[in-house]
């Protein structure tokens, strides 16, 4: 038989459990009820436990100003943190923090920020995320930030086709248009293999982009 000594440890043993995973969860409980100020805390230990969804939402809070003021510095270094711990859609939600702070002309295609922006776009495609590839494909096939190119925006559409069938619809919305000299170029790309960026590589590149997306002169 158990004492009542022993059942009142045992219930306060599970009721201390059940505070420890309340107390791990309050960061997103908080921010999910739209209480963000009160989310940083809790937020800030799952990220330091290397979760990348609470780094993600720690920049959103500082991107869009949730119950605080924003600061596009401090978004950007969680989101570049989102990075370091696995999740590459970090580097799309960078470049939006990016362009919040400092709106881009989608017709500069030569300037300095355009570039750098797909350049990291491109890592981020490379990588396998499948935004970036979605982004990609409708920039070429407009022409925003880089030389319009329908072979491009079919090759980044191919890509999205093969991780989800169900946006197939992309790359034959831009295959069917294409001239034979065209396919003949797209051929040329499906015979090139892209190196898969580390994450190393890509966290790098990040940082290199800082002073130019970030803080430009």
């Amino acid at each position: 038989k158990i004492n009542k000594l022993q059942l009142a440890a045992a219930i306060m043993g599970i009721l201390a459990f059940a505070l420890i995973i309340r107390s791990d969860e309050l960061g997103y409980a908080y921010y999910y009820r739209g209480e963000f100020s009160r989310s940083l805390d809790g937020l800030i230990e799952r990220a330091k436990d290397g979760e990348p969804t609470a780094a993600m939402l720690l920049g959103f809070i500082y991107t869009f100003g949730k119950g605080r003021d924003n600061n596009y510095a401090i978004a950007s270094g969680w989101y570049i943190k989102q990075v370091q711990m696995g999740d590459i859609k970090g580097i799309r939600h960078f470049l939006h923090n990016a362009f919040l702070m400092h709106p881009v002309d989608p017709n500069d295609v030569s300037g300095q920020r355009c570039r750098t922006a797909i350049n990291l776009l491109e890592l981020a495609a490379r990588a396998g995320d499948l935004g970036a590839n979605i982004d990609l494909g409708r920039k070429y096939r407009s022409g925003s930030c880089v030389e319009q190119s329908a072979v491009n925006a079919a090759r980044y559409f191919r890509n999205v086709s093969g991780m989800e069938r169900q946006l197939s619809y992309l790359f034959e919305s831009v295959l069917q248009n294409l001239t034979k000299s065209e396919l003949v170029q797209l051929k040329t790309f499906s015979a090139a293999v892209d190196v898969k960026p580390s994450v190393n590589e890509i966290i790098e590149k990040m940082l290199q982009s800082v002073p130019v997306l970030i803080a430009p002169n």
